[in-house]
């Protein structure tokens, strides 16, 4: 019975650990958008929540893969904001070429300042 179990148990577990999500890896992207690119913008969204007359809430999203170190300076790490918004929460993620967490910044770890 326990060899039975035995190759099961290893086909599910090989399952897991290759079923993960590969949505930012660079295999991914299409080598015509790799082509003579520093960097490929992979998801640009804003959604914008107005709630009452004076309330509104903003969530912006960017993915963005750096392909070279050109590729850096088209990263845009700023979010603006004035006197009359606040930002509650921020993060940004950074990702390794195989879609893999690499680090997660959060608001305290970032340098937040007013325009």
């Amino acid at each position: 019975m326990k060899r039975n179990i035995l190759p099961f148990f290893c086909l599910l577990f090989s399952m897991f650990s290759f079923g993960q999500k590969l949505e930012y890896s660079t295999l991914t992207i299409p080598d015509s958008l790799k082509q003579n690119a520093n960097a490929v913008v992979r998801l640009s969204k804003i959604n914008i929540n107005i709630s009452s007359q004076k309330s509104m809430s903003t969530k912006s999203m960017v993915v963005m893969t750096v392909l070279n170190e050109y590729g850096l300076s088209n990263l845009n790490l700023a979010e603006q904001y004035d006197k009359s918004s606040q930002i509650n929460k921020i993060e940004a993620t950074a990702y390794d070429a195989s879609g893999r967490v690499v680090k997660v910044y959060k608001k305290k770890t970032l340098r937040i300042s007013q325009r």
